[in-house]
């Protein structure tokens, strides 16, 4: 399963999206804060 190299492809490209779906989760955790307002800093 690891030994395939297109499926390693699709988790490194999947990790890559989740990692940037939870650094946008935690900024918008915070009071006063919109997509709007993140979208420069990300």
């Amino acid at each position: 399963m690891f030994r395939d190299n297109r499926f390693q492809w699709r988790l490194a490209h999947l990790t890559g999206i989740f990692d940037f779906l939870n650094e946008l989760n935690l900024k918008l955790q915070f009071r006063n804060n919109t997509i709007i307002s993140n979208y420069d800093g990300t």
